[in-house]
């Protein structure tokens, strides 16, 4: 393009702001160009999303997809979650709520963390190959799609295709997706949300299309949202509310009529909304072992300087700095608030000189209450809260459906909604009419989108090690276990040590099982705990803690009554910690050795053993 060209273009631009229409942004049309070759530039920056997206998992890719897991215990979760819906669909279970674990209470899945849409997504990997490449195919898939999902968010308001390919890859692989990626798929994946803000600026400002398309769409994507996380779609909601009040505000006098175009559109998609998810919203707040999660004040909330430090999450990032920032939030997995110094300039330096650009005044403003809100309530400084200064963010646990909201993961919407200042701002860069000549305006544009991305370089790919599953729950050994039948495993299911969830999941659900890395109703009925307390749980958990359990009489008697109550066909000890003692202990307790079979120690016909005295 000419740099004659380039000028007519910017003046028309700044001819059309100053006309008081009701577009968010009143950027040159976008014209449908029929060249050849029109989409290859797209097609480029989907395959380079692809590619860095496998390369951001590549050491699970490396060692083995089914065979390599990231630390910690959320991702052995993961892998449950991966497996229970397809498993639930298809062999006539409801997938809200599940008896294969906590035996004999279960467990309402339609108020954990399940990712039903997402399980099924991963089931022709997991069918193959099983759950635990599962997990990893959608690692790799997020980053791809929420890269995706932030171009074209970013495209839906600019012409310029590498402003909109920047913009994808600071949302696909900003600080907060990539923490998140640390232990949480459902709150990872976060593909969709940028898709929703596009059809709501159809349905409020542009009114292009008809409103029951554009209803049925929103809805639909509201409930595809909600069978991945709950959670995101409520806060979804807050932010898109604010970002309509703050449309309507820079739009006052044509608020009346686009609103009531937007109306039809709007209701279809809350009638199509409240139709499918009224029976699992019920569910997961009524139906059995529902439970209510109240985070105390302080937990898992972003810190006031957590844009401007690094954490670990980047590569960037002096010791010096880690040390103070890694604390925020409470740990690197749900601290993803981070911008860098040189975006939050831009963010501010952009705002100021396109102040006549509504795009770039509300995309910031949104951005900065959604950063408000991240911080919670008391507002945490440098790790110490100050304790008198409460923020909007408190408000949220006394919301319903909110009440156990982690307000750090606001920084979703931090990230969103500064990708596309930063793709606009890019654009507007580039079409200087001041530059000496077109070269030097892209050249230049360039090295600013450098030098704010440089800083949010992420560490990847995660560190992983290896899944030890014992050959026996992933082999035809397992089937020697009565298929729906209880078994109970050691060590058992708690927080700390979730190992046989994984190897339950790995063995296709063979078994039920005691114990659940899954919130229950706590005791009395307030609040909520990690699985439900039993007397085999609480003596299984001290032996793994290394604590000396007395073999007397009355504790044989009643765990062999608990076991006959839960018709229990099976005692299954695989790899764990104080394994001698534990073997030990459960075969007095059964009155016989166990059989040894494919790295773990079984033993079969439960029943007819505890039946004998």
């Amino acid at each position: 393009m000419a740099l004659t060209e380039v000028k007519t273009e910017v003046k028309t631009e700044v001819r059309t702001d100053a006309d008081p229409s009701p577009a968010l942004e009143n950027m040159p049309p976008r014209r449908a160009s029929r060249r050849a070759g029109a989409w290859i530039p797209t097609v480029s920056a989907i395959t380079v999303y692809a590619v860095l997206a496998l390369l951001a998992n590549g050491n699970a890719w490396m060692t083995g997809a089914a065979h390599a897991l990231q630390g910690g215990q959320d991702p052995k979760l993961n892998v449950w979650t991966v497996a229970w819906t397809p498993f639930a669909l298809t062999h006539g279970v409801s997938p809200l709520f599940s008896h294969w674990v906590n035996v004999p209470f279960g467990a309402n899945d339609a108020a954990n963390a399940a990712i039903p849409l997402l399980s099924l997504i991963a089931s022709p990997i997991t069918a193959i190959w099983g759950p635990v490449a599962g997990v990893n195919f959608l690692i790799s898939f997020s980053f791809f799609a929420c890269c995706v999902a932030g171009y074209f968010f970013v495209r839906h308001w600019t012409n310029w295709r590498p402003a909109a390919f920047a913009g994808g890859l600071l949302y696909g692989f900003s600080p907060y997706v990539v923490s998140e990626g640390n232990n949480h798929i459902h709150t990872m994946f976060v593909a969709l949300i940028p898709f929703m803000f596009i059809v709501l600026d159809e349905i409020l400002v542009r009114q292009r299309y008809s409103p029951r398309r554009l209803g049925v769409l929103l809805g639909l994507l509201a409930v595809l949202q909600y069978f991945i996380s709950s959670e995101l779609l409520a806060t979804t909601v807050i932010v898109a509310a604010i970002a309509a009040v703050l449309v309507g505000l820079f739009n006052f006098r044509h608020v009346r009529a686009h609103v009531l175009g937007a109306l039809p559109a709007l209701g279809i998609a809350l009638g199509i909304a409240v139709i499918v998810l009224a029976y699992p919203v019920v569910y997961s707040q009524e139906g059995p072992q529902h439970f209510t999660l109240i985070l105390p004040g302080g937990q898992y909330q972003s810190d006031f300087l957590s844009a401007v430090i690094p954490t670990s999450n980047q590569v960037l990032a002096p010791a010096g700095a880690t040390v103070i920032s890694d604390r925020f939030a409470n740990n690197l997995s749900e601290n993803g608030s981070y911008l860098g110094i040189p975006l939050v300039m831009l963010l501010i330096g952009a705002t100021v000189l396109c102040r006549r650009s509504r795009v770039v005044v509300v995309a910031f403003l949104v951005a900065c209450a959604a950063y408000l809100l991240s911080l919670g309530s008391p507002l945490a400084f440098d790790n110490n809260y100050v304790n008198w200064l409460h923020l909007p963010g408190g408000v949220l646990h006394h919301l319903p459906l909110l009440e156990g909201a982690v307000t750090a993961r606001f920084s979703l919407f931090v990230a969103l909604f500064t990708a596309l200042v930063l793709g606009v701002a890019l654009e507007h860069l580039r079409r200087w009419p001041r530059w000496p000549s077109e070269f030097f305006g892209l050249e230049t544009t360039t090295l600013v989108a450098a030098a704010v991305l440089l800083p949010l370089l992420p560490s990847l790919p995660y560190a992983v090690r290896t899944v030890d599953t014992p050959a026996f729950f992933t082999s035809s050994g397992v089937d020697s276990v009565p298929a729906g039948s209880v078994a109970v495993v050691y060590p058992s299911t708690t927080p700390t040590d979730a190992d046989s969830t994984l190897w339950q999941a790995a063995a296709g659900m063979r078994f039920k099982m005691p114990g659940a890395y899954a919130l229950v109703p706590a005791h009395g009925g307030t609040g909520s705990q990690w699985g439900t307390p039993t007397l085999t749980s609480n003596t299984l958990g001290n032996i793994v803690k290394g604590k000396k359990v007395a073999e007397t009489t009355s504790l044989r008697g009643a765990l062999r009554a608990q076991w006959r109550a839960w018709d229990a066909q099976t005692f299954i000890m695989g790899p764990g910690p104080h394994e001698a003692f534990a073997r030990e202990f459960v075969s007095w307790a059964i009155g016989r050795p166990p059989v040894q079979r494919q790295g773990v120690d079984v033993w079969y016909r439960l029943q007819h053993d505890l039946a004998s005295s």
